[in-house]
């Protein structure tokens, strides 16, 4: 009994600790879909299965539990296997992987940015697109230095 009262503690507290199960990513009608009644800005993770950057960037980037909870609270993260989904990565022009794709609102493209970021990066660059940094013609650079004024 003791053995099951520590197995149950040991459980609740990994949970906690970790946060639960990571919440999933959404495809791309659905994504679009909810975006638009929403309000939200979007951001599409291109990647294939084969890529090992891609896989880092789960693993040290998107499972941060501050950058998932920013994400999920602030966006409509979107996620394309590349190779299943030949024309949507056409139409954002991508060639190599990952690749972020930014869009507002109203499905305007902000930009695609390639390769592995971290995850300190990659909040900042929420941070400036959730805050609308871009509308008052900051740069992300300047957003960095001294914030969206």
């Amino acid at each position: 009994m003791k053995l099951l009262k520590i197995i149950i503690l040991l459980t609740i507290l990994s949970l906690l600790a970790y946060g639960g199960e990571h919440k999933e990513w959404y495809s791309y009608d659905e994504g679009i879909e909810l975006a638009n009644a929403e309000g939200k800005h979007i951001i599409i993770d291109f990647y294939t299965d084969w890529c090992h950057w891609c896989k880092v960037m789960d693993e040290k980037t998107f499972s941060v539990p501050e950058i998932e909870t920013f994400l999920f609270k602030h966006f409509v993260p979107i996620r394309i296997n590349a190779d299943k989904n030949p024309k949507i990565t056409a139409t954002f022009k991508i060639t190599g992987y990952p690749s972020l794709a930014f869009l507002t609102p109203n499905n305007e493209v902000l930009g695609v940015i390639p390769g592995f970021i971290q995850h300190e990066q990659f909040l900042q660059i929420l941070e400036y697109i959730q805050k609308e940094c871009y509308k008052k013609d900051v740069t992300l650079e300047n957003y960095i230095i001294s914030g969206c004024k």
